[in-house]
């Protein structure tokens, strides 16, 4: 799901459950992203076309793919769940 080369970012909203945040955590090591790529926050300065944000809504942990458009901004698109 996936790509190792790309950031991810974690919502803050995902961090204040410690099982949660394990879950994400054990999910991104099994996917071999490295620890300087996982950001326990959301920067939008430092984001890049097709690097992930993961948020947690509800009981559930969305996984969804950057897309930065010219003039608009950026959106997301929601790529599976963990």
């Amino acid at each position: 799901m996936f790509n190792p080369s790309k950031k991810v970012f974690i919502s803050p909203n995902c961090l204040q459950e410690k099982n949660k945040e394990k879950l994400i955590l054990e999910t991104l090591t099994k996917q071999k992203i490295p620890s300087q790529n996982i950001f326990k926050n959301v920067d939008l300065d430092i984001a890049n076309n097709g690097d992930y944000l993961i948020r947690c809504i509800g009981s559930t942990i969305q996984v969804f793919i950057l897309e930065f458009m010219l003039n608009f901004g950026f959106v997301t698109k929601r790529i599976g769940e963990l």
